[in-house]
Order: C-alpha cells, then sequence, then structure tokens
C-alpha cells in the first residue's frame, strides 16, 4: 500500500492550501511556531549542530509532545494506530479513579488522605 493509502486507512486527510493564507493552513503554521520557539532557544554552533537539534525537535514533537487537536495523544500513536486502545485505556483509568473517588468520600473513616486535627492543645 502506498504512502496517501496508508495514511487514508488511519482517518488522515491531506488538506490542499494556498500559498501565504495561513488561515487555512493553521496547523502547519502552529508547528513551525512552536519549531521556532524550541529551536531558537539553543545556540547552533555549525549547521550539523542545527541539523541534529532539529532531528531532536522531530522526535519530540511526534513521540512526546500530547497534542490537543487529536485527543491529547502523540502523532506516532495515531500513525501507528495506537490511539483507539490509549484512549480506552484512559477512559478505564478514569471510571476507576472516579469509583474509587467515591468510595474515599462515602468513608470517611477509611479515606488514607483525610484532614487530621491540627489544633495545639489549649494553654489555659
Amino acid at each position: 500500500m502506498g504512502g496517501i493509502g496508508r495514511e487514508a486507512s488511519r482517518g488522515i486527510r491531506h488538506i490542499f492550501s494556498m500559498r501565504k493564507h495561513t488561515q487555512t493552513n493553521g496547523k502547519v503554521e502552529r508547528l513551525n511556531r512552536t519549531a521556532k520557539e524550541k529551536l531558537q532557544l539553543i545556540v547552533h554552533a555549525s549547521p550539523e549542530a542545527f541539523d541534529r537539534a532539529l532531528e531532536e525537535f522531530r522526535h519530540w514533537y511526534n513521540y512526546e509532545h500530547y497534542h490537543k487537536g487529536i485527543g491529547n495523544l502523540h502523532p506516532a500513536d495515531v500513525y501507528y494506530g495506537r490511539a483507539d486502545a490509549i484512549q480506552k485505556q484512559r477512559k478505564l483509568l478514569k471510571e476507576q479513579t472516579k469509583k474509587a473517588r467515591k468510595q474515599a468520600n462515602l468513608n470517611p473513616n477509611q479515606n488514607p488522605r483525610r484532614k487530621r486535627n491540627l489544633r495545639t492543645k489549649s494553654l489555659h
């Protein structure tokens, strides 16, 4: 399967936009802004050093940085088809957390994080 078919099977669409029309190309403009902000923090001693920094940025952006627009996932998770499993695990964890909180609130004596009485003894 070719490149375009592979992306389409993962729900990734190719969008065409006009040159120099940032309103229709907002996601790419945001990527460029993020790259510029991160890469300007470092003084690059040579073109090779800049290339290494650019490669590190690419890895960070695709594998470590969460993206709001795709459900707080990494682009690599979406691309490699892990998005549904991650969302399912998050939903399960959320339900378990809600259940544990409800149980802790219904039984305050069993709550390990309950407030302690911090009053000091009276001197009178």
